[in-house]
């Protein structure tokens, strides 16, 4: 990694929602490419639960994906689950992305985390901290400030998966005090998982359900290079290299009897989730 860096509030760099804050940081330490902080560049924080669903690993890798394709710079806290999901998927797509933490630079946390850290600075990333460099004390209350660092340094919030009880809402409402906008991704009313972010859709949050959603939020006119699918694996590709061609219907898909009839189901089930596939009468087809 690259040697630390004090970034000083006092710098015309940094995001003007970092001065906004009820409690400002004293100094910030940064290790990466500071300029991502600067006024004019994109960026979207997402946050969510550690433990997520397969419909919030999909979507989340989905919507980071799109936007670091886009263009958009992804914000978000290293931490396990949603976090690192955002973080890698950003990574994976070519993107650029900024991981906030709760303590100094040189102590990453979660330490299962330090490669992925690394990978974001070799990437043209950029890891900050409010903590002195060498500070490696964790305490639960840093977890709720780091979170308002997030929501300070991003351009609007998106929670993809998140319980009720949720530390991801908690950078919900700064970036509401704050007066920058809060999206949601919905989920089925019967999983805990996606009850936090269908409660922040009840109180007014904005219901993501594409990537264009978000790039409007953004200003961002030009979604052309945020459409385009890479399969992510071996059946996914199988599928789309059919249905690509003409609508076929699962029968179809199966006469080469190379899959198994409730593997391609649910290839099938996940690919109309991303948005990528959609079936009528009975035939699948590529969006």
């Amino acid at each position: 990694m690259q040697e630390e860096l004090i970034v000083s509030l006092s710098g015309a760099t940094l995001p003007e929602a970092i001065h906004q804050l009820h409690k400002p940081p004293l100094l910030l330490t940064g290790k990466g490419d500071t300029s991502l902080l600067e006024t004019g560049r994109p960026r979207v924080a997402i946050v969510g639960a550690r433990k997520y669903s397969p419909y919030g690993q999909t979507v989340t890798t989905k919507l980071a994906s799109e936007l670091a394709r886009a263009g958009v710079i992804i914000v978000s806290g290293l931490a396990l689950g949603i976090d690192s999901l955002a973080h890698r998927a950003c990574l994976d797509a070519g993107g650029q992305t900024i991981a906030v933490l709760p303590s100094g630079i040189n102590h990453i946390y979660p330490r299962s985390h330090l490669g992925l850290a690394s990978r974001i600075i070799e990437n043209g990333g950029l890891l900050i901290s409010e903590h002195r460099p060498d500070d490696a004390t964790i305490l639960k209350y840093r977890f709720l400030e780091r979170n308002r660092l997030i929501a300070a340094c991003a351009d609007a919030i998106l929670i993809t998966e998140a319980a009720t009880a949720s530390g991801s809402l908690n950078t919900a409402h700064y970036a509401l005090d704050l007066g920058i906008p809060v999206l949601a991704v919905p989920g089925n009313i019967t999983s805990a998982t996606s009850s936090g972010t269908n409660r922040l859709i009840k109180q007014g949050a904005t219901p993501v359900l594409e990537t264009a959603d978000i790039l409007e939020i953004l200003n961002i006119k030009d979604q052309s290079h945020a459409v385009a699918y890479m399969p992510e694996n071996e059946i996914e590709k199988y599928i789309l290299d059919i249905v690509t061609k003409k609508p076929s219907t699962i029968d179809e898909l199966l006469v080469a009897g190379v899959h198994e009839p409730q593997i391609i189901q649910t290839h099938l089930t996940m690919l109309e989730i991303k948005g990528v596939a959609s079936v009528n009468f009975g035939k699948w087809s590529a969006k």
